[in-house]
């Protein structure tokens, strides 16, 4: 098994009996890939910026609610993917957190909220966090150039190495570099 499909499997295994069951019952493979982005992208990233918001709802709670959307906003697992970027980022300011939370408790708590509702309610509050004008093709050229030379460059053992700030751990370093890969799939057949 690849360490992508074993990633997967873990990230699914997390999820509370009842949903694993009715999705072993009745196999759906957008179930299967939509419990993985909503684990990668908003569960994940939401249990390490925003820990306090999972001190009031359990975060099984959350992937169960999560996952209601499956039966009556959801178009497509990758869905996820618009609101993924605000709950990666760690906002500082407690206006912020708390906008940011209080998104995420309307996501959870309506089932008919979509992840385009979501997306435009994060954008009026942070108009500007995705707001930057698109890179030029030479320039998009360049920095796939600058990120091929650089991962051929990283030392894998650097990982136990590494201080403070240029620490990260394995399971991060996989999720970006799956994220990215992800990414540059989809680069590619729009290029195509």
């Amino acid at each position: 098994m690849d360490e992508r499909t074993a990633l997967d499997r873990v990230k699914f295994l997390r999820w509370p009996k009842t949903i694993k069951s009715r999705l072993y019952n009745n196999p759906q493979e957008e179930g299967y890939w939509y419990i993985c982005e909503i684990e990668e992208k908003i569960i994940l990233p939401a249990l390490v910026n925003y820990p306090e918001y999972f001190e009031k709802v359990d975060v099984n709670d959350v992937r169960g609610f999560l996952f209601k959307k499956l039966d009556h906003s959801l178009t497509r697992s990758t869905d996820v993917r618009k609101v993924a970027p605000y709950f990666r980022a760690e906002f500082n300011s407690a206006s912020d957190r708390k906008k940011i939370k209080a998104v995420l408790a309307q996501l959870v708590e309506r089932p008919e909220m979509s992840y385009d509702e979501a997306q435009s309610e994060l954008q009026k509050h942070f108009p500007d966090f995705l707001q930057r004008d698109p890179p030029s093709p030479r320039k998009v050229v360049s920095l796939l150039i600058t990120l091929q030379t650089e991962l051929e460059r990283f030392d894998a053992e650097s990982i136990e190495g590494a201080k403070r700030r240029g620490k990260a751990s394995r399971h991060e370093l996989l999720a970006a570099a799956r994220s990215l890969s992800e990414a540059l799939a989809e680069f590619i057949k729009l290029i195509e």
